[in-house]
Parts: C-alpha cells; sequence; structure tokens
C-alpha cells in the first residue's frame, strides 16, 4: 500500500498539469510529466485506446507496428473476431508448421 501511496502524483500536479485545451486544429500538448513518464518525446508514435468514455495514451510497440500493419488485410479477410478464430483453429497445424519448419504442433 505505500508503494501505492509514493507512486502517485502530488496534489499541484494534479491540480496544475492534467489539464489541457484543444487546438483549432484539434492538437493536445501532453503535459510534461506524462512524456517522462511514457518516455516518449518529438517524433516518437502512441497509441490511443478508448475505453468507454475514457482514452489511455501508451507508446507505441512492435506488436502496433505490426497490427496496423497486417490489420487492414486480416479485417478484409476476416470481418469478424469470431472467423478469424475459426481460421486459426482450423490450421493452427499448417501454420504452426510455417513459423516453426514442422508440419505438427504439440496439443
Amino acid at each position: 500500500m505505500k508503494e501505492k501511496l509514493e507512486s502517485r502524483l502530488p496534489i499541484t500536479q494534479l491540480i496544475t498539469h492534467n489539464m489541457a485545451k484543444i487546438t483549432s486544429k484539434g492538437q493536445v500538448t501532453i503535459p510534461k510529466f506524462v512524456r517522462e513518464a511514457l518516455k516518449i518525446s518529438e517524433g516518437d508514435e502512441i497509441v490511443f485506446e478508448l475505453q468507454g468514455d475514457k482514452v489511455n495514451i501508451r507508446r507505441m510497440t512492435a506488436i502496433d507496428t505490426l497490427a496496423a500493419t497486417i490489420g487492414p488485410k486480416l479485417r478484409k479477410e476476416f470481418p469478424t473476431p469470431e472467423e478469424l478464430e475459426k481460421y486459426l483453429k482450423n490450421n493452427r497445424h499448417e501454420l504452426f508448421g510455417r513459423i516453426y519448419g514442422s508440419d505438427k504442433s504439440s496439443d
């Protein structure tokens, strides 16, 4: 419990640094303490994730880059998560072989 309390922001940062205005171009300046916590700087790519009425911001990872690259193709071929899951289940042995050089996976 003590660790959680120490990791919280000082009240002055909560009051003065948690708000930002949106410009006429829809831009927002990410507060310095957030940039430092995420270790992001000019030119870095970030990911916005909507969760209800909240937005999570995090650094972009290699997985995010891969998803952005193949995501549109996957959505075109497999419009629903259920269709993708069915394909993966039906073809898991072949896919395993392509990845690991064997024609069978161990179940």
